[in-house]
């Protein structure tokens, strides 16, 4: 689009990007984020040195960092926060809420990922509604495979993740259990990586379903996982607007979710299936249902839902969003 972009992260990683351009890290001792002066000052060089239009800080330590470097080191671009989920179930404290109500004060507009975390923004950190707006996230337009379980015959299940507390994959796995009852030819795949892997593996162990649950860990074709899945599941207690839920549309995948956070504004009548947070037994339900379906009747519903990744989704579609918003500031 004829724009110029600096990537710039606080640590170091390992994973490739899906980015071209030029990216910079500063270092950032996290663990001392709150005096970390010397991280504050090399962001502040950066961005002096590439002078760009506009900053932006995406999620909750770059928006800790950016704050504070503008702060210390003046420098005078317009700043602007991204957040990705719901905050206040993040920072449950009176300390938390105030650290970051101060924060959000200092940034000159947020732009939120979905109306629900808009909504949350203006009730629990009192900022005004002209000082949000909500752009979504996007996804790639990319090949996809749909063949990686050719060879397994089954009713397969796919859940992409980390294995973190708020996706919930202990009441996935029971779901999935009291699935495997009724069809024996039932298969979960998990993919993706954390720290609550190692008790989700004790746990399906425990419930002799090891031979009919793969781990696959991380891997960066997760969308051919889904494509090939008969169903992406998602049972998460908590989330914003998950990425992988447009993935999942993209790839014409049966989507069933707990109806939490800001998956409702996606999963509707139209594009998937929900049920309220914590019935499992009613996803259940729903799954055996889903196998049961005739092929054209799911079809209706995936269909419409990568129609919609199509036409507002898609990342070149998303990104032109940004770069309109961003114009409204120069």
């Amino acid at each position: 689009m004829g724009h110029e972009v600096l990537l710039v992260t606080l640590v170091a990683g390992t994973d490739v990007l899906p980015f071209k351009g030029r990216i910079e890290y500063i270092g950032a001792r996290l663990s001392r984020k709150w005096w970390d002066v010397a991280g504050w000052k090399r962001l502040a060089a950066l961005i002096r040195s590439f002078e760009p239009d506009v900053v932006q800080a995406n999620a909750a330590d770059t928006l800790k960092y950016a704050v504070l470097s503008k702060l210390f080191f003046r420098w005078k671009q317009p700043l602007f926060y991204r957040n990705a989920s719901v905050m206040s179930r993040y920072t449950t404290s009176f300390v938390s809420k105030s650290i970051t109500r101060l924060l959000l004060k200092q940034v000159d507009h947020v732009l939120s990922v979905s109306r629900v975390s808009a909504a949350d923004l203006q009730y629990s950190f009192g900022l005004l509604p002209d000082r949000i707006s909500v752009l979504p996230i996007g996804v790639e337009p990319v090949e996809i495979r749909n063949d990686l379980f050719r060879v397994q015959p089954g009713f397969h299940l796919v859940h992409v993740g980390g294995f973190t507390f708020e996706k919930n994959h202990a009441g996935l796995v029971r779901i999935f259990g009291q699935l495997h009852k009724q069809l024996p030819d039932a298969h979960l795949w998990l993919v993706g990586d954390g720290p609550l892997r190692g008790a989700t593996e004790q746990q399906v162990h425990a419930l002799g379903l090891q031979d009919v649950v793969t781990f696959t860990g991380s891997r960066s074709n997760a969308v051919d996982y889904i494509a090939s899945a008969d169903v992406f599941l998602l049972p998460s207690v908590m989330e914003g607007l998950p990425a992988v839920i447009l993935e999942a549309f993209y790839a014409e995948t049966a989507v069933l979710a707990y109806a939490v956070g800001a998956i409702p504004e996606m999963v509707t009548e139209s594009t998937g299936w929900l049920v309220p947070v914590g019935d499992e037994q009613a996803l259940v339900r729903l799954l055996l249902e889903i196998r049961t379906r005739s092929k054209g009747q799911i079809e209706e519903r995936t269909k419409q839902a990568k129609k919609l990744v199509e036409d507002s989704f898609l990342n070149p579609v998303v990104a032109r969003r940004f770069a309109d918003f961003y114009q409204t500031f120069q």
